[in-house]
């Protein structure tokens, strides 16, 4: 087995956030002069990034906004229009998706196109670039104005609705005409200037009319439109011929501003996180905080590098980032100041005519608005050839496929056929190869994969990862010699991320065999009362954890139930001043006394009342089962304990049976009836009992006030192979007895339960509160027995019901309660 390497290659973060992360760069092609594309992956969130690396101290190269079908209000695909805006000499090498936008794809901030508005700023951060590509963030102002000798008047607006008294630049961005209506005038302007803003633009009038609108609009034709006293000033002062000068001012902003394109918000300022400042400033977005796919934008702090980023989302693969998270990955590449864009199913990132991302709604959509990176370099032969991933780390089994890319010498692609690459790897590595498909071996080791193209030559490392860390659940646990532990193992290879690996592929052990034992998939049985440790390894990665063998016996009384030491009382729409919760000596099981309950409620539809006795409990062993002396005045109340296990894991435990007995009776209720009050969870020993909760329960008549006392005592805890005197409630009573229904109430399947001490006819049927019957479930002979039928009460509606059982003259009923 070969040493490991660890690459330059991993970009390795060292901010709280990035403490425990490393990324692997995956991907890093030259796609241009001074144009990187590298793709990083973090593999324990795990997270797929994609960045586009742009130095602009490289004459060739320049950054556009590009508009959804060059017209305000439109949608396009980003790929579309890098590539609707290449031509021979002004290649896209890359763009990303851009600013958020409504319903008609109008972004929601301001554009820049080549010196033009396409809209004033809307509020939130924008980046925009200079005639010399010096770029800028900042939330700028818009005031314009046009000017004909010494008079001077101000613009309003640019491609909008034209108000009263407004005057309105438009641009071909509008469409075909200006739109507007017959009340103004207009006239139609040819620059002779580069449009910007920030600078003074020098335009000559070609047409001028009043009271008609509708002004034609083309590639070369602006258009003055002007409403009241904006008209009048048109019409007084401008003249075919003319000369006019436009002034547009964006402050704060670079002079000569050519290109500006919407985000929101700002995520870096000065090389620091922004991301709350940022939130609070611009009102959002909403989903700042969570993760999702995002595109962004930055540059570095001397302004020469220019980068695209984009993460993938909302998949297995990658689960997107939050924008501190964005932010803070920004920041370790490079990044001195950033904004946010549209993200989520928007995110696009393309590079030389591919979607080099993972798209989350499986298909590119179409966006409102882009920015992109074009090259002038011209177009030459094959030079040479990289292979792509440039570096790959793979566990045990895992595979991956490489491909060939052809470049000339200013880094254009130049096509190739992966057909006639000729793929290899470095001697004695520890991996497989088929076709360009490489699969990782059993080991961890490190390796080349060779690709020869035409003579031109390249490599990748490939890390096949082993496991670096394991940890055994839970940490503590208890158990006796009836019952066995399934333990928990979880790996963790060399990038972190999660391994699960067969329990069988652990070497197990115990520390005191005398104590217990473990075996091949880590299930621990005791033999005897005692501590042992059990420990797994595999290949030198070891945990242990801790196993207490406690044998109960007979029962323990957890609480004799006698005082309120130790006990907090708290109620759920109660009636306060009737309801308490009391220690007596009057009435009670185990002297000296008991807990004494008097409750008060008024009942409402749809509302359940509790009571809830709160404490901690701890408890011995591995019980299977909790016991509680009740006593009630009727109505059926419901209890539930509530319990944490080792980890503080929250469990809820319900009694099978409703509290209904007038006279003291014991419960029983299994241990193994504990399910999560969470989530999710996994029950082991030992516990601590927190809470007993009582439902109180009633003839449920909406505004009816119900009162009672319920008695608790004697609340303790039995092992397996003890059973307790007396468990009235969770026998059948001898005799003919008609021994009730469970659940109750029910919907819509309940059983009704009895007795019956002789042979005969027995008929067991059913009537609503009328005395209406509703069904026959029994009308035949049976032998003495207990019995159980169900009753499906689907089709009935909710409400009262009685269960009547008669046999040779003797007759009993039941209440029962339908709930739907």
């Amino acid at each position: 087995m070969k040493k490991i390497l660890y690459p330059a290659l991993i970009l390795f973060l060292t901010t709280p956030l990035f403490s425990q992360l490393n990324f692997d760069t995956v991907s890093n092609l030259q796609m241009g002069m001074g144009i990187f594309y590298k793709k990083y992956v973090e593999y324990s969130k795990p997270w797929n990034i994609y960045v586009l690396e742009i130095d602009m101290n490289v004459p060739y190269n320049s950054i556009e906004t590009i508009k959804a079908q060059d017209r305000l209000a439109g949608y396009e695909k980003t790929s579309s229009m890098a590539r609707r805006r290449s031509y021979p000499g002004h290649t896209a090498v890359g763009a990303v998706n851009g600013d958020f936008y409504g319903g008609t794809g109008i972004p929601i901030n301001i554009q820049m196109r080549d010196g033009e508005l396409l809209k004033r700023p809307g509020g939130p951060s924008v980046i925009g670039f200079s005639e010399d590509q010096t770029p800028m963030i900042a939330r700028p102002a818009f005031s314009a104005a046009v000017k004909k000798g010494n008079s001077s008047t101000a613009i309003n607006g640019v491609n909008e609705a034209r108000g009263t008294n407004m005057l309105v630049l438009y641009n071909k961005f509008m469409g075909a005409t200006t739109g507007t209506n017959i009340y103004g005038t207009e006239v139609a302007l040819k620059s002779i200037t580069p449009w910007y803003a920030n600078d003074t633009v020098v335009c000559i009038v070609t047409n001028k009319a009043a009271g008609v609108g509708g002004m034609a609009l083309n590639d070369s034709v602006r258009v003055l439109s002007g409403n009241g006293t904006a008209g009048t000033w048109l019409t007084n002062n401008v003249n075919v011929g003319d000369t006019l000068k436009i002034v547009m001012k964006l402050v704060p902003g670079v002079s000569r501003l050519k290109e500006m394109i919407g985000g929101f918000p700002k995520i870096i300022y000065n090389g620091a996180d922004y991301v709350d400042q940022g939130y609070q400033e611009e009102g959002g977005p909403s989903h700042t905080y969570e993760r999702h796919p995002r595109t962004a934008i930055g540059f570095s702090q001397d302004s020469s590098k220019i980068y695209f980023v984009a993460v993938d989302g909302r998949s297995a693969a990658s689960v997107g980032m939050t924008l501190h998270e964005l932010a803070d990955f920004m920041q370790r590449i490079g990044v001195y100041q950033a904004i946010n864009f549209d993200g989520g199913g928007s995110t696009t990132f393309f590079v030389r005519d591919s979607v080099m991302n993972v798209t989350s709604d499986g298909v590119e959509r179409t966006v409102s608005n882009a920015i992109a990176v074009f090259t002038s370099t011209p177009q030459g032969s094959l030079s040479k050839v990289k292979i792509s991933p440039n570096s790959y780390r793979l566990y045990h089994g895992e595979s991956v496929s490489f491909t060939v890319h052809g470049f000339d010498d200013w880094f254009n692609p130049i096509p190739v056929s992966q057909n006639n690459a000729q793929f290899s790897l470095s001697p004695g590595f520890g991996a497989t190869m088929n076709g360009a498909t490489v699969t990782a071996g059993n080991d961890p080791d490190t390796g080349y994969v060779y690709v020869n193209y035409q003579g031109f030559r390249d490599s990748a490392m490939v890390i096949v990862k082993g496991i670096t860390r394991i940890e055994l659940s839970p940490e503590f646990s208890v158990t006796d010699t009836s019952r066995t532990v399934e333990l928990k193992a979880q790996a963790w290879d060399l990038d972190g991320t999660p391994r699960n690996l067969e329990l069988r592929n652990y070497q197990w052990s115990v520390t005191n065999s005398s104590v217990g034992a473990v075996d091949t998939i880590g299930r621990f049985k005791g033999k005897a009362s005692g501590t042992t440790q059990v420990i797994a390894d595999h290949r030198g990665n070891r945990d242990t954890v801790t196993i207490n063998v406690e044998i109960g016996t007979s029962n323990r009384v957890l609480s004799g139930m006698d005082n309120l030491s130790g006990w907090n009382v708290e109620y759920v729409l109660m009636d306060s001043a009737g309801t308490n919760v009391t220690a007596t000596t009057d009435t009670f099981t185990t002297a000296p006394g008991s807990f004494r309950i008097n409750y008060k409620f008024t009942y409402q539809t749809g509302q359940f009342f509790y009571i809830y006795l709160k404490t901690d409990l701890p408890v011995f062993g591995v019980p299977d089962s909790i016991h509680l002396d009740v006593k009630a005045n009727g109505p059926q109340h419901h209890v539930t304990y509530m319990i944490t296990d080792e980890n503080d894991e929250p469990f809820r435990i319900t009694m099978a049976q409703y509290i209904t007995s007038v006279m003291f009776a014991e419960t029983k209720t299994g241990i193994n009836r504990a399910v999560p009050a969470g989530t999710t969870g996994t029950l082991y020993f030992p516990i601590r009992l927190k809470e007993i909760q009582l439902r109180l329960g009633s003839d449920r008549v909406p505004g009816t006030v119900y009162t009672g006392t319920i008695y608790l005592d004697n609340l303790q805890v039995s092992y397996p192979g003890y059973t307790p005197v007396s468990i009235e409630d969770e026998t059948l009573p001898s005799g003919f007895a008609l021994a009730g229904n469970y659940p109750n109430p029910f919907n819509p399947e309940t059983r009704i339960r009895y007795v019956l001490d002789k042979a005969g006819v027995a008929r067991l049927e059913i009537y609503d509160v009328t005395g209406s019957k509703v069904q026959t479930l029994l009308n035949g002979f049976q032998s003495p027995g207990k019995y159980e039928l169900a009753w499906n009460a689907s089709r009935y509606p909710s409400g009262v019901y009685l269960a009547v059982l008669e046999q040779e003259g003797k007759t009993l009923t039941h209440k029962m309660v339908l709930l739907k």
